[in-house]
């Protein structure tokens, strides 16, 4: 009795066979059986397969890299062999150079020169290029060339630096170099030269600080150049400067407007106590005072002048003249009794009653005082100031006052 065994292609186990003439790869599969113990057994070894289709060989630049050839400032492209089965992607052959080679060129523009400050030369860099498909790319880092060229100062372009710390200006300078009859200036930027100027001071003012009494100077600096005198500060003061403190000069006592106007008619203005000192400008500065009491009292008072006039009138007792062999004049009601008076008449001694009216009248005049401020009103006493008498009788006459009467005429 024979055992039949049904026979299949296996393709793991078989490599594909490249046909790089037609571009093809073919797939190779081997002729498998299982024994009746279970295990895989060959019956043909790896074949072409007349059942799976062969696929194209396609070929690709970007899975390889470009290979340079710096010796001979070349580079090269590379491609490889790869085919696609079942949706994966397999290489066929490794990365070999293509007929495309492309010339190496030094790009210098990219890379910053070496400056040699002290021995003052420069030493350009480079990085190598090619050009691909019209697209310019660096294909190495900076590297130095081979040799060295001396760089030149100039001060065009560059200032004076001032540094007003240590009183000096500095020329500056940069430096340059020609490439490709080109000026390509340092790109460190302008520096300080050997060449200094002093500076030169001038007081043009001060800045006067009263709230702490002391001025600081306002400075005009210049320096000397070839080209004449540069003013780099004018009216400035410095950082650092020194301060110069006030002078005392006196004191003075003020009245500061104000005023104590107690009853009556003086008022008082009150005073402060003020100090003078003098800055250094030479201008003056008071300080604000302190309360010193108050001065001298002035008068503010206005006068005016009241009169008032009296008149005084009454009895009076008087008496007459007259011979002895007569009875006395003067309405005398009895006969007088006479005695000898110092003239040798006698003289009635019968006294009468008579009502005599102005016969007195006196002026009297008085101050008054107002006060502007408050209103009050303060009166000297009354002074006579004028007196007329009416002579109607002789004072002779006039023995006594018997009753007297006054009233004021105005």
């Amino acid at each position: 009795n024979s055992l039949a065994m049904e026979l299949s292609e296996e393709e793991s186990s078989c490599t594909p066979e490249i046909d790089y003439a037609g571009n093809l790869v073919k797939f190779k599969t081997a002729l498998v059986y299982t024994d009746a113990s279970g295990a895989v057994q060959q019956a043909r070894s790896c074949e072409v397969s007349a059942t799976i289709p062969p696929v194209e060989l396609k070929e690709s630049t970007e899975s390889c890299p470009l290979r340079h050839d710096y010796e001979n400032n070349n580079s090269y492209e590379m491609s490889l062999k790869y085919y696609e089965q079942d949706g994966e992607t397999f290489q066929a052959t490794a990365c070999v150079d293509t007929d495309r080679v492309f010339a190496q060129t030094n790009a210098y523009g990219d890379c910053p020169a070496i400056i040699n400050q002290e021995g003052k030369t420069v030493t350009l860099q480079y990085k190598k290029q090619i050009t691909i498909d019209g697209i310019p790319q660096y294909i190495t880092a900076c590297t130095p060339d081979a040799t060295s060229q001396n760089i030149t100062p100039t001060t065009e372009g560059c200032s004076i630096r001032h540094d007003l710390a240590v009183d000096t200006s500095y020329k500056q300078e940069r430096y340059y170099y020609i490439e490709n009859g080109q000026t390509i200036y340092l790109d460190n930027g302008c520096m300080d030269s050997d060449v200094t100027y002093t500076h030169d001071h001038e007081i043009v003012g001060w800045d006067n600080h009263d709230d702490q009494m002391f001025s600081y100077p306002k400075m005009k600096v210049t320096i000397t150049t070839p080209e004449g005198v540069e003013t780099i500060v004018n009216g400035e003061v410095l950082d650092g400067a020194t301060k110069q403190p006030y002078v005392y000069q006196s004191e003075q006592v003020v009245g500061i407007g104000e005023f104590e106007r107690p009853s009556g008619c003086y008022q008082y203005e009150l005073q402060e106590l003020r100090k003078v000192y003098e800055r250094a400008d030479g201008t003056k500065y008071t300080t604000e005072g302190t309360p010193a009491g108050r001065g001298v009292g002035e008068y503010i008072c206005n006068h005016t002048n009241e009169t008032k006039r009296e008149a005084e009138a009454g009895y009076w007792l008087y008496r007459t003249a007259c011979s002895k062999e007569h009875t006395c004049g003067c309405n005398a009601v009895e006969v007088c009794p006479f005695s000898a008076s110092d003239d040798g008449r006698y003289v009635c001694q019968i006294s009468k009653y008579v009502n005599s009216t102005e016969k007195l009248v006196k002026t009297y005049q008085r101050t008054k005082k107002t006060n502007p401020y408050t209103g009050q009103t303060y009166y000297d006493s009354w002074q006579l100031s004028s007196q007329t008498t009416d002579c109607s009788l002789s004072s002779s006459k006039i023995l006594q006052k018997y009753k007297t009467y006054k009233w004021e005429l105005d």
